[in-house]
């Protein structure tokens, strides 16, 4: 059938189903006239929908006695019927034979009184999809186990039987929250890939389909209408579904599914949108009420589903298949993902309204490329990375980063997140400026501006660094932004938190005391705004080991988070978290363990118990731990840290290598050395891939270095290398930071062991000098080098 007879046929058809059957006759003879080929496909579109409602779904004689249950097809005993999908009925049945005793799921051609040639066409379609299956070697893909025809010549094929319910009943059963939903979410995406890699289009994706075991493994079912790309797999005169047989789940189905259009990969990346909608809002997108085409296809091609965060608060009368009805209600939803509504409105919110709504755009071009790719974007936003969808706003990725969580990096957690910054800020520098920055448009002139000064084709070649965009971009700032103060605070915000975490302090102070002001002036001093400049400029006293200094802010901001955005919120969770680091370099362990133990249980309900944030808070809790004496559960939090970091962002990544150091600091001093120095090359090879080579993070891990060879008597090595760290450290920390002072306190050390007492003194007084002046007198640390001044006075000749 031509396209323009389908629609011709589609229009008289969605006319004719509203009139009653006695009518149709008279109907066909008043609009297809003399056209034989008009009145064949419409009385077979009427004939079927007498039939059955839906070509998927069952006759309604199908619902009475089962002719097959109790039978014996082949090897197997049918016990009863489990349901139907695509083009059978499924059955329970066990094989117990000679050969084994097993449980299968066996589907058997559903036949009925249909259209010559379409009858033909769907036992094609079902003897294909036993070849699909067995071309499907996949965990999360049922696997096809035996096949072949009953005596009355009906083709069956058994696959493995799976014990698990729907993803989305499993998912609120089970109340699995957010974060639990999308990890499951990304697991299905891969398996879906991974059909798409063989050259199958799955076709019908929705929860029915998609299995969860009692392990909370899913499993892919029902590849019965599957488009074949991969000619291998078709049988010779196997034909795409001809449009009058068109079939689909209308409340998952794509636009051009529903058109009749030709079926892509992109379709399935279309309805696992549809599916992840429903699995976080609780609600689909849309319901298809009708049977007719018109209206399918109006609902389904031309209308655009509310956003995640407005669907949540719908209340909605849901039939059940007993004839009851559900209410979903915004307290149900919410209860069912571990939540409260209001914050669960927040969470959904942005970055996930984005990420659906780009699954699920009209036109399949402009939806993820891949289901890969989709579950790529799901992993970007578990891992606190920015997304694709929200397009590449400076403002968006600031906020990013300011609030991805920091890492301890063994004694220098204040420095741990300057390369997530430094990614951010490359990932605008190279990023694409999409059209969703019109309603900023200046931003985006700033933007544009600013990174054509990388362009490679410009006068300077396009040799300007980063660091000198940022440096031009600060100083624009207040000229080009004075009519717009709270966007202008939230520049200065993001580049004054890239200064600090390059260790570049003064230009940082300059731009967030700027930023504290105008967010003061703008919003009050209890905002989340205001907090957000609060808990940055903490962060740079911490950084300058201003301790003291850094508390009150701190716990200010923790407050008014608190207040607005609720104790549970991923915001309070961060401030909880800088609050625990700060206690622990202050040496209050009992307080910092205490802290980073609640941050640990309020990260792993916020994210799941596999997520950077995680593994970010396992890591700084192991170094309380390791001064506590609590040693074995210090190197097990280390070691889950950095596997959890190895698996979730990839091992080339920062945060391995922050995981790496840490782990290694531990183990040296277990005196395993050379696990310790091979865990601290690996992660040095790591930063100098991608950072500046006097980055503050290069320092610590040449200092850290230099301690092993330094205890394994390498002293020449060792020396050079608490040289170059010393030198890093005083060029970008300052002559007179904490840090500097822990060296020289190193090469004091590495002196008195050579027996030059002398240079040992002065390099230990130089450090207690340091320390005396920014910790104070009674702290650990000026009383270690305190201690080593004793001993070396008493060594002097």
């Amino acid at each position: 059938m031509d396209s323009e007879l389908w629609e011709r046929a589609k229009r008289l058809f969605a006319e004719a189903r509203e009139l009653d059957a006695e009518a149709w006759d008279a109907f066909l003879d008043e609009r297809c006239g003399d056209d034989a080929e008009l009145r064949q496909e419409l009385a077979a579109l009427l004939a079927g929908d007498r039939e059955a409602t839906h070509f998927l779904e069952p006759p309604p004689a199908a619902l009475g006695q089962d002719p097959y249950v109790g039978r014996r097809i082949g090897p197997y005993q049918v016990l009863h019927r489990l349901g139907y999908g695509g083009m059978g009925v499924v059955y329970l049945a066990e094989r117990d034979d000679e050969a084994f005793r097993k449980r299968v799921a066996l589907k058997l051609l559903r036949l009925g009184r249909r259209h010559v040639a379409a009858m033909r066409e769907i036992t094609r379609r079902f003897e294909t999809e036993r070849r699909i299956l067995a071309a499907l070697d996949h965990p999360s893909i049922a696997k096809i186990l035996d096949g072949g025809s009953t005596a009355d010549g009906m083709p069956y094929f058994v696959m493995e039987y799976v014990e698990g319910q729907p993803i989305d009943e499993y998912c609120d059963l089970h109340t699995l929250t957010i974060v639990e939903r999308l990890e499951l979410f990304a697991k299905v995406c891969e398996a879906v890939h991974f059909a798409h890699q063989n050259l199958v289009v799955h076709r019908d994706l929705k929860p029915d389909n998609i299995l969860i075991t009692p392990d909370g493994e899913p499993k892919l079912l029902d590849f019965g209408i599957a488009k074949i790309l991969n000619p291998d797999l078709s049988f010779r005169g196997v034909v795409d579904t001809l449009p009058a047989q068109r079939p689909l789940t209308p409340d998952f189905a794509s636009p051009e599914q529903v058109r009749g259009d030709p079926m892509t990969t992109a379709s399935d990346v279309y309805m696992l949108g549809v599916l992840l909608y429903l699995l976080l809002a609780g609600h689909r997108p849309y319901r298809v009420d009708s049977a007719s085409l018109v209206e399918m296809e109006r609902v389904v091609c031309d209308t655009e589903p509310e956003r995640l965060s407005t669907a949540v608060r719908r209340r909605e009368e849901i039939p059940r298949a007993d004839g009851t009805t559900v209410t979903l209600t915004p307290e149900l939803i919410s209860k069912r993902r571990g939540d409260e509504p209001g914050r669960l409105r927040r969470r959904l919110a942005g970055d996930l309204e984005n990420v659906v709504a780009m699954a699920m755009r009209k036109e399949p071009r402009h939806r993820y490329s891949s289901a890969a790719e989709l579950a790529a974007e799901v992993r970007r936003y578990l891992a606190g990375r920015p997304v694709v969808a929200a397009g590449d706003s400076l403002v968006y990725r600031g906020r990013k980063f300011v609030r991805r969580h920091r890492l301890g990096v063994a004694a220098s957690a204040a420095f741990l997140a300057a390369a997530v910054a430094f990614g951010a800020v490359m990932a605008v520098q190279h990023g694409r400026l999409e059209a969703s920055l019109a309603r900023e448009r200046f931003v985006t002139d700033f933007l544009v501006d600013l990174f054509a000064l990388a362009d490679p084709f410009a006068e300077d070649g396009g040799t300007v660094s980063a660091r000198e965009l940022i440096d031009r971009g600060a100083a624009r700032l207040e000229a080009e932004f004075r009519e717009q103060p709270a966007v202008r605070a939230r520049l200065m915000t993001a580049l004054g938190a890239i200064y600090r975490e390059l260790g570049l302090f003064e230009r940082a102070a300059t731009l967030l005391e700027s930023a504290l002001e105008l967010r003061r002036a703008t919003w009050g001093d209890d905002h989340p705004e205001y907090a957000d400049s609060l808990d940055e400029w903490a962060l740079l006293l911490h950084a300058r080991a201003e301790q003291q200094a850094a508390q009150p802010p701190m716990r200010d901001a923790l407050e008014i988070r608190r207040r607005h955005l609720g104790e549970y919120s991923a915001e309070v969770a961060e401030s909880l978290q800088h609050l625990a680091v700060l206690l622990q370099d202050q040496g209050d362990l009992d307080g910092a363990e205490r802290l980073f133990r609640d941050v640990l249980e309020r990260r792993r309900a916020l994210h799941g118990q596999r997520h950077p944030e995680v593994a970010e808070t396992l890591s700084d809790l192991a170094l309380t731990l390791k001064r506590q004496g609590a040693r074995d559960e210090a190197e097990r939090c280390l070691r889950e840290a950095l596997q959890i970091f190895r698996q979730t962002v990839g091992s080339g990544h920062l945060y391995v290598a922050f995981g790496l150091n840490n782990l290694a600091f531990f183990l040296r001093e277990q005196g395993d050395l050379e696990a310790a120095e091979s865990h601290y090359r690996e992660a040095l090879a790591i930063l100098r891939r991608h950072l500046d080579d006097d980055h503050p993070l290069i320092g610590t891990n040449l200092h850290n270095l230099a301690g092993i060879l330094h205890a394994r008597g390498d002293l020449a090595a060792a020396e050079a290398l608490y040289e170059e760290a010393l030198e890093i450290r005083r060029r970008r920390l300052g002559p007179d930071h904490p840090m500097v002072a822990n060296t020289l306190f190193k090469l004091a050390e590495l002196f008195a062991g050579r027996g030059d007492t002398s240079e040992a003194t002065r390099l230990a007084r130089e450090a207690h000098d340091i320390l005396r002046s920014r910790l104070g007198p009674d702290h650990p640390y000026t009383r270690q080098i305190l201690e080593l001044l004793v001993r070396l006075s008493e060594a002097a000749p």
